[in-house]
């Protein structure tokens, strides 16, 4: 049976997707207290520039494609999100992973003509090999190594070294886009590259754009004791990144964290994640982007996550009334009940979260999979079919 805290922390999960989604998808909630409709206005700009983008490839405008990315990139970088506008017009473009083999093949064609109308474009390139590395994850499926087929690990194979073989025809060409660094190491964890080789690449990106926190999320993924790292390793590179001038500084130790939740019943109990460094770095992103709902959201849902009553009962000014003031006032009782019920060390968890569909991965566990033969590469990558991806 589920102990009492086994079982909050399943209901934590539960209900702290449930506020996440509402806020991270932008969705208009009446508050309580006046009945108008909430729009959190920088996501809403998110969402019109991905249907903007999306309709350009579906409509095989490969011009307006074109045309659209030389205006993000001699334009502002960010959203008022704090996101990546370079990021977001590469990934929106790719298939949902329930589509069908079908919408896959017809998009791999469209990425073909793309590269044919302007074979000198590194954008077509790019985007094709980001492609790519989705379609070799969706080969392969999200299951343990062990029941993946055949078939499957070696389309999953087959279609990383051809996201590889376009990044290398690619590497060169002008002009030079941080979002080459981004998939490139991405191939890098579905090929095992050693942790000699993954780390040059990363400190090669982080060179090239110290700000983009992108590299960070996805070389902490790299790091997690389910790939190639150890218990800490990740934690330890986020507070090295964390303290180079150059870089974000708590602002992406917190963005890294948050991209990580996901993978743990709660980030805070079952890793080396510092609270006080996440909560200064999520200070920082609401403080630099006022006018985003959803940071503040995220902050809320972090500190119910980290035990902190007091500023979980401040609410952030704005979720109250995007989720409702009765939603709110709920979700601070839950973990008030949490909070009273933490446990006081840091012993790991192994158990299968229901709601975010990930195992945490305990030393014991590690240990069975040796005594397998399972490789760090054959390992539970969690219940998404694609590549893992910045959470922005």
């Amino acid at each position: 049976m589920f102990s009492r805290q086994r079982c909050l922390n399943w209901l934590s999960a539960f209900v702290l997707s449930a506020s996440l989604f509402l806020v991270s998808d932008g969705q208009k909630c009446a508050a309580q207290d006046n009945g108008a409709p909430v729009v959190d206005r920088p996501e809403e700009e998110i969402k019109s520039f991905r249907l903007k983008v999306v309709n350009l490839f579906k409509a095989s405008d490969f011009r307006g494609l074109e045309d659209m990315v030389a205006e993000v990139r001699s334009g502002p970088p960010l959203f008022a999100t704090g996101n990546t506008r370079l990021y977001r017009f590469y990934t929106v473009m790719e298939p949902g992973s329930k589509e069908g083999e079908d919408v896959w093949q017809r998009d791999e064609a469209a990425y073909q003509a793309w590269e044919k109308a302007f074979p000198k474009s590194i954008t077509a390139r790019i985007a094709h090999a980001n492609f790519l590395t989705s379609y070799a994850w969706k080969a392969r499926g999200s299951d343990w190594g062990s029941n993946v087929t055949d078939e499957g690990w070696k389309v999953f194979g087959q279609r990383l070294d051809a996201a590889e073989k376009i990044l290398a025809e690619a590497r060169e060409m002008q002009p030079r886009c941080p979002m080459w660094w981004y998939v490139e190491m991405t191939v890098a964890l579905g090929q095992g590259w050693s942790r000699s080789q993954e780390a040059r690449l990363f400190a090669e990106a982080k060179k090239f754009f110290p700000q983009f926190y992108g590299y960070d999320m996805a070389h902490a993924h790299y790091l997690l004791p389910r790939w190639y790292g150890e218990e800490g390793d990740w934690e330890k590179s986020a507070e090295e990144e964390a303290q180079k001038p150059e870089g974000l500084g708590a602002e992406g130790y917190a963005r890294v964290v948050g991209s990580l939740t996901g993978y743990y019943g709660n980030i805070f109990r079952e890793s080396h994640a510092s609270w006080p460094k996440t909560r200064e770095g999520y200070e920082q992103i609401c403080k630099k982007y006022p006018d985003s709902l959803s940071s503040r959201a995220v902050f809320f849902r972090m500190a119910c996550l980290a035990g902190d009553r007091g500023l979980a009962q401040q609410t952030p000014q704005g979720t109250e009334r995007l989720c409702g003031a009765g939603h709110v006032a709920r979700l601070i009782r839950v973990f008030q009940e949490l909070g009273a019920h933490r446990r006081t060390s840091r012993r790991r968890i192994t158990f299968q979260a229901s709601i975010s569909g990930t195992a945490v991965t305990s030393r014991s566990a590690r240990s069975d999979n040796a005594r397998r033969g399972v490789t760090y590469s054959e390992r539970f990558v969690g219940r998404r079919s694609s590549p893992p991806r910045a959470d922005e």
